[in-house]
């Protein structure tokens, strides 16, 4: 299913999805801070783009499996580098953009549009980050 499909096929009221992005509303209505994680950058640095800079796939991978677990609430184990957005993990378009949105913010990374259409499985978006942190400084 490509992302276009996504935005036009609705979240049922039970969902998972549903149920993930009103316990994110209501996370949002709850003021929370979340530390970035260049807090704990092996380079010292403390900047985001140098903690992306030194991360390799799977580290890239494990951040993302973070992500999804904190953001969507799916557990680590049901995420594979194979699995797909929407058959596998119960997302649509509003949680890949969410998704982005954290991405961007964490790891200081900027997608564009046209970066984001046709991400359909979890490599999809490691490989999308890797040649984002392979613009870094070159």
């Amino acid at each position: 299913m490509s992302p276009s499909d996504a935005c036009s096929t609705p979240s049922t009221p039970g969902s998972r999805s549903s149920q993930r992005r009103m316990a994110s509303r209501a996370d949002e209505l709850r003021v929370r801070s979340r530390p970035p994680i260049a807090s704990t950058s092996r380079s010292g640095s403390g900047t985001p783009m140098a903690e992306l800079a030194g991360m390799d796939a799977g580290e890239i991978f494990a951040f993302l499996k973070d992500v999804m677990e904190r953001e969507f609430d799916i557990s680590p184990e049901e995420i594979r580098l194979e699995s797909d957005f929407v058959e596998d993990l119960d997302m649509d378009s509003i949680d890949a953009v969410d998704l982005a949105v954290a991405v961007e913010e964490e790891l200081g990374v900027q997608f564009e549009t046209d970066d984001l259409t046709g991400l359909q499985v979890m490599r999809d978006v490691v490989d999308l980050i890797e040649r984002k942190r392979a613009g870094i400084g070159g």
